[in-house]
């Protein structure tokens, strides 16, 4: 770190269409009012980010809160994803690459694996 400037390691989804064809049960149950990508949040918000890790967090969320229970992911889905989701972000803060990239990588297999076992 320097006096002004702070080294931050980051991931970001370059592409969320991909999200949305790897995914597609997945994102209809995350966003089931559009799974073009062009979903509103207000008025003032012309699209809404619909990247991997927005999805993992919308789901995450439903599962735990949604009420009255509705399709949701799995208890041991929802579990996996959000312990992946915070070691993800722990590694981040770290600044330990390896791990992150290693954990992007069971992300992406662990929503494989949820996309698979959800029935709809």
């Amino acid at each position: 770190m320097g006096r002004n400037l702070f080294v931050r390691v980051s991931v970001v989804t370059y592409d969320e269409k991909a999200v949305l064809r790897d995914w597609p049960k997945l994102s209809a149950l995350a966003w089931p009012d559009d799974t073009t990508g062009k979903g509103r949040l207000s008025v003032f918000a012309k699209e809404r980010p619909r990247g991997v890790l927005d999805l993992v967090g919308t789901l995450v969320e439903q599962a735990r809160f949604a009420d009255p229970p509705e399709p949701s992911l799995s208890a041991k889905d929802a579990d996996l994803l959000e312990s992946l989701h915070k070691n993800l972000e722990a590694a981040l803060a770290e600044r330990d690459v390896p791990t992150a990239h290693r954990l992007v990588q069971e992300i992406e297999d662990a929503l494989d694996a949820a996309e698979a076992d959800l029935l709809f």
